[in-house]
């Protein structure tokens, strides 16, 4: 009996051990990243019904990590634009991503990048 308590334990701590190494391989997978990726305005303005975030910025990379940090992660697609008022209007315009809470902008008329997060 004392020998197959000991089989029984021994299968269960494998079964348990194989569990753990699946959970930490799909968690190491699904880590959340934030990607760089830099397009034209309009296909900027070809993602605004999958974007999660719309906004404007004069440093991509900088505001790419701050989104990160934020929880934010996928693609965040970056254009230059000359006028980052109109554009980030335009794209809040066109745009039902849940994480704006102002639907103006609040931008100066002048050169940047437009960005959405998908």
């Amino acid at each position: 009996k004392k020998h197959m308590y000991t089989e029984l334990i021994t299968a269960t701590l494998k079964l348990w051990l194989n569990h753990l190494l699946i959970y930490m391989y799909i968690t190491e997978s699904l880590e959340m990243v934030l990607t760089l990726q830099y397009v034209t305005e309009e296909e900027v303005f070809g993602f605004v019904l999958q974007g999660q975030y719309a906004g404007i910025t004069k440093d991509p990379e900088r505001r790419c990590g701050e989104h990160e940090r934020e929880g934010y992660n996928g693609i965040m697609y970056c254009a230059s634009t000359q006028n980052m008022e109109l554009a980030e209007n335009k794209l809040l315009e066109a745009c039902p991503c849940y994480g704006n809470r102002q639907r103006r902008s609040n931008a100066s008329a002048t050169q940047g990048y437009v960005y959405i997060i998908v």
